[in-house]
Formats: structure tokens, C-alpha cells, sequence
């Protein structure tokens, strides 16, 4: 009775995963996703979550023939075209419907269409003034170099002053021993 009391008494282990068909299958792809962008080279963990997204009792709203794609892009090693492909089997896209970027291109009311960045261009043909100077230096700047040079002056000066008597090169010199000795 002893045994199985403290047996019992113990703390039992926690089982995180539990039933993972319960899990729903975007919710496995948006996972995955994370997991391309942050950690691309754990493929085990990317492929667990597809895996998982593919046995889902729940595959509303994920096109797994794009999941299969995905998972064949990645066995290949090409990360952006897994993304991609994620991405579009979970139907994810840019929204921009409402967005007035008139005024951030700085567009012609004219223009019927706005033709916004993609990829690595920079979106915008803008080029900025050059920002004014300071101007000239006033008192404040005049004393700041001078409290400069005085410490700098300061700093050679004490380190002159308390140099030791002897550098590491002689003690290392006199503390190896010589050649018959």
C-alpha cells in the first residue's frame, strides 16, 4: 500500500500533443508557414506540420493539393516556393482593397491605376531633399571639443604618469627560465 501511495503522490508527466487529428488543418499550415520563415533549415519540424495538416480530421479552408505541392517544393530545398504554395492553400494573399496609397506614392490624381512595389524594387520614385546642416558651430559645441581635448590630454598624461616599471615583456622574459639554468 506504501508503494502505490507514493506512486500516486507523485507528479505525473504532461503529454503536450494529445490527439493531433483534432488539430485543424490551417492552423498546421499556419504553423508550417511560421516555421519557413523563422527556422527554414529545421525541414523535420516543417514537414511534422504538413503532415499534420494532411492527416486533419478538420481540412476546411486548405487546399491540400497545394499542401502536397508544398511538401514536394520542400524536399527539393526551394523554401520561397513552399511559402508560396502555403500561402495559396490557405487562400492568404495581400489585401489590398480600401488601401488609398495616393498619397504615400505621391501618384497624379489623374492615374487610374497604381502600380504598388513587389519584390526588392524600392515602390516609389521619389527623391528626397537633402536635410539642412546645423549651421555653424556656436559656444556649446566650442566647449564640448574643449572638454574633449582636455580629457584626452588628461587621459595621456595618467597614463604616462602611472605607467608600471616594468612591461609584460620583461617579467615574461625574467620569469622563463634561460638556457643552463
Amino acid at each position: 500500500m506504501l508503494v502505490l501511495a507514493g506512486g500516486l503522490s507523485l507528479p505525473q508527466a504532461a503529454f503536450g500533443h494529445g490527439d493531433e487529428a483534432d488539430v485543424p488543418a490551417r492552423d498546421s499550415v499556419l504553423q508550417a508557414i511560421a516555421l519557413v520563415v523563422n527556422t527554414p533549415q529545421d525541414m523535420a519540424a516543417i514537414t511534422d506540420k504538413l503532415d499534420d495538416a494532411k492527416a486533419s480530421t478538420e481540412p476546411d479552408g486548405v487546399n491540400l493539393a497545394d499542401v502536397d505541392l508544398a511538401m514536394t517544393a520542400l524536399r527539393a530545398g526551394d523554401m520561397p516556393r513552399v511559402r508560396t504554395l502555403l500561402e495559396a492553400a490557405i487562400g492568404a494573399k495581400v489585401d489590398v482593397t480600401g488601401l488609398d496609397v495616393r498619397h504615400v506614392l505621391q501618384v497624379p490624381a489623374g492615374l487610374p491605376v497604381i502600380s504598388l512595389a513587389t519584390g526588392e524594387q524600392a515602390g516609389t520614385l521619389v527623391v528626397a531633399d537633402e536635410l539642412p546642416g546645423r549651421g555653424p558651430l556656436d559656444g556649446g559645441d566650442a566647449g564640448l571639443l574643449a572638454a574633449a581635448a582636455v580629457a584626452a590630454v588628461a587621459g595621456i598624461v595618467l597614463s604616462v604618469r602611472y605607467r608600471p616599471a616594468h612591461s609584460i615583456h620583461t617579467l615574461r622574459s625574467d620569469a622563463s627560465p634561460r638556457e643552463g639554468e
